[in-house]
């Protein structure tokens, strides 16, 4: 009889934890449209038809089309997906291929300008000479202080180590003007 009810009690416990193994599996394998590129290209293209443009979307048609109930029915996006992706666009025009770039990137088009102006701000330092402040100095933005920047915040953006390591890795060394730092932040050229 005991052997019976162990033996039982193992095999639910075995049920029980592939239960637990199905569940996760099922909701991290289907992953959002946000890390999905190819239906980010079919929303892309849905916003032109809709918008009647010839080849790029700004963030105003984007807002428009996803705030549509037939869109998030036809991609089936959350809040959140919409909230990402009209945070991650800027209000100029975008190719398909700026647009997946944007969407997919591991910041927001405004984290990165907030990021950018965090490391301006504190890379102005006042010029002493003797008793007297005469002006701020904004020391260059390089890959340094932007690695350093984002090792001391890791938590506030959600990343590892190797996360930094690897956005930082086609930055530059040398003085980044905002353009810059934000191609490279995205499309790493």
């Amino acid at each position: 009889m005991f052997y019976a009810l162990k033996k039982k009690t193992i095999m639910d416990f075995k049920i029980c934890v592939l239960f637990l193994h199905l569940f996760v599996h099922f909701n991290t394998a289907n992953a959002g449209i946000c890390e999905n590129p190819w239906r980010l290209r079919d929303l892309f293209r849905a916003v032109l038809y809709d918008s009647s443009q010839s080849d790029s979307v700004t963030e105003a048609t984007v807002t428009k089309y996803i705030n549509k109930p037939e869109a998030r029915k036809r991609f089936g996006f959350s809040n959140e997906d919409a909230k990402k992706i009209i945070d991650s666009v800027y209000v100029g025009e975008m190719t398909e291929r700026e647009f997946v770039a944007l969407v997919t990137s591991k910041f927001t088009y405004r984290q990165l300008a907030k990021i950018y102006n965090d490391i301006d701000d504190e890379s102005a330092k006042p010029m002493k000479i003797g008793s007297l402040k005469l002006f701020a100095v904004h020391f260059p933005i390089t890959k340094k202080i932007v690695r350093s920047y984002l090792m001391r915040e890791k938590e506030q953006y959600n990343l590892s180590v190797t996360d930094v390591e690897n956005i930082t890795e086609p930055l530059e060394d040398y003085n980044m003007t905002w353009e810059a730092f934000y191609k490279l932040m995205i499309f790493k050229y």
